[in-house]
């Protein structure tokens, strides 16, 4: 049996786990599907580049509002499709063969799974499958959508985010079932190119996670652009291909040529054995780890958000002071900071860890920038205490949050302003824009309206 010093399972974010410096070990990464995980191949990037091409046309299309004749507007689908994934595919390969390219890392393709604490079985596609042993483990397998029994049942065609990004041509009309930002961007992206879209969700607003507020504005605001079934489940799917025939709880029916399930996701963790590992999982099949990623197997780590670990255990105060973070600092994304304390304990380096505020943004116009809390980091040698964190695309709805002291407004289209209101006693301030691709940043521009903050770029 084969020994590595670090078995990394998933080459999404798991891919980022290894450094340079890991140079000295003998490091396996083990990929089923994609290199650079969901967010590279059928998630964020590729739908916020679509996005962004659908907020241009949107921009084209209401040009008249500022007494300009440009057109029609219309997003041509084959030519924005290929352009993104064109550009994205060629990165997957790359990345892929950088790190095949590494003297101490071995790429293996197939699935992993348990068969014992810290060991694995690979089944790779065409070939014998290998059985391997590590020191240390990262879990980073990510997920898949969820898909409804309703849907499952039906044996009818449908498609999800991991699919519908790469279709050759939109749908007439698009039937979406779920209201979460997923299905807020797809929804934008495909009534740009052309397609009616219906929007069946259980509750009674579009983006239900989110702040009460910006979930009922983003709906009020969406009303016209699309037919929205809210406060209606899924009981049936009937019709045939490409004449599909949803039935609600209240017996009323939506017809279309396509369904885009979009009502969450679900851990891989049920593909990996976890229990032949002795790895502790929570009921809804996340893994559980502490404030450092560890998972209750000894060298064994996990990644992946809120899909596949567990939160560490940090909460965010009603003060908006950040509670439980070990050792305070700069503050950084939520994935960062899940590497950098994954690596250290890789490293055996622990300490100097990240505390961290988790924005994230659906980038269907109109777009919500939104924070789970701004966060008072614990006092570090940086001198900053209070920071804020903001995400956006292009421009925003009017928000102000008097309990966090932060007002969010957007006059022109294009500019985000952020006004601070409360002071920080005895530190600085810093503001982060974060989970902004680095392709759109030059599109927006930001003022602090406070006293010349200092602006972070992530």
């Amino acid at each position: 049996m084969r020994h590595h010093d670090l078995v990394v399972i998933g080459a999404g974010s798991g891919n980022a786990v290894v450094e340079d410096s890991f140079a000295d070990l003998d490091v396996a990464i083990v990929e089923e599907r994609w290199f650079g995980g969901t967010c590279l191949n059928a998630g964020c990037i590729p739908s916020k580049m679509l996005a962004h091409a659908a907020q241009v046309a949107r921009t084209v299309r209401e040009a008249g509002t500022y007494d300009v004749d440009a057109g029609q507007g219309r997003l041509h689908w084959r030519a924005a499709r290929d352009r993104v994934f064109r550009r994205l595919d060629t990165e997957r390969e790359q990345g892929r063969k950088g790190r095949e390219d590494q003297d101490f890392i071995t790429v293996y393709e197939g699935r992993a799974r348990f068969t014992a604490p810290r060991t694995l079985r690979i089944e790779r596609s065409g070939a014998d499958a290998v059985d391997v042993h590590a020191t240390q483990v990262v879990i980073a397998a990510g997920g898949r959508p969820l898909i409804p029994p309703p849907v499952a049942d039906s044996g009818l065609p449908y498609e999800t985010s991991d699919t519908v990004m790469r279709l050759d041509d939109p749908p007439r009309h698009l039937a979406i079932l779920g209201g979460g930002y997923i299905a807020a961007e797809l929804a934008e992206v495909f009534a740009a190119a052309g397609s009616a879209v219906t929007i069946v969700e259980k509750e009674e607003h579009l983006l239900g996670p989110q702040d009460a507020t910006v979930a009922e504005r983003f709906t009020e605001l969406v009303r016209s652009r699309y037919d929205l079934r809210l406060g209606r489940e899924l009981t049936r799917v009937g019709g045939r291909p490409g004449a599909l025939r949803l039935t609600l709880d209240d017996g009323s029916t939506v017809d279309g040529d396509m369904l885009l399930v979009a009502v969450g996701r679900t851990p891989n963790s049920d593909r990996l054995d976890l229990e032949a590992g002795g790895v502790a999982t929570h009921d809804d099949g996340r893994v559980i780890v502490d404030r450092y990623q560890r998972t209750s197997v000894e060298g064994v780590f996990a990644l992946g958000g809120h899909q596949l670990a567990g939160s560490p255990q940090w909460s965010v105060g009603r003060s908006g002071s950040l509670q439980g973070v070990p050792g305070g600092g700069v503050v950084v994304g939520y994935t960062r900071w899940c590497l950098n304390v994954m690596s250290r304990h890789i490293r055996r380096r622990p300490g100097g860890f990240y505390g961290v505020a988790t924005p994230n943004v659906p980038a269907a116009p109109p777009e919500v920038v939104h924070m789970t809390s701004p966060a008072t980091a614990a006092p570090s040698s940086t001198g900053i205490r209070r920071i804020v964190a903001a995400s956006l695309i292009g421009s925003t709805i009017e928000w102000y949050d008097n309990s966090s002291g932060i007002s969010f407004c957007d006059s022109s289209g294009i500019e985000l302003f952020l006004r601070l209101h409360q002071r920080c006693r005895g530190g600085g301030t810093q503001l982060l824009l974060c989970g902004v691709p680095p392709l759109l940043v030059k599109s927006v521009q930001v003022h602090g309206v406070d006293r010349g903050l200092p602006l972070a770029v992530t």
